[in-house]
């Protein structure tokens, strides 16, 4: 009893069964666009394997899934503030023993009758 195993790339026929195009580039498109392994052969026509369609196609190891660092982001924030010219300005205004200028004092929003 011979069992016979079924070709390792989807036919054309399958293919354009399964896309609803008869044309390579319309089949390549609808690859795409539902995100299917595929690659294009020399003549321009898109090549399925079986697995990508089942399901059963094996991928690399699965890394876990990183978290982030929020106190990294929050370092970052601080070190953009720090670096800006308002801040340059203050420190060299320290370094030379000059005053702060006033804070302005907020105006009030003037209320018409």
């Amino acid at each position: 009893m011979t069992s016979e195993t079924p070709p390792l790339f989807l036919t054309d026929a399958e293919l354009e069964f399964m896309t609803g195009y008869k044309q390579p580039a319309a089949q390549i498109r609808w690859l795409q666009r539902w995100r299917i392994r595929h690659v294009v052969n020399a003549f321009d026509y898109p090549r399925v394997t079986r697995a990508a369609v089942e399901g059963t196609e094996k991928t690399g190891p699965q890394r876990p899934r990183a978290t982030p660092n929020f106190g990294a982001l929050n370092k970052l924030t601080e070190e953009r503030t720090k670096s800006s010219m308002h801040w340059y300005y203050r420190k060299r205004r320290q370094e030379m023993g000059i005053p702060e200028p006033p804070t302005p004092k907020p105006k009030l929003p003037v209320r018409r009758k």
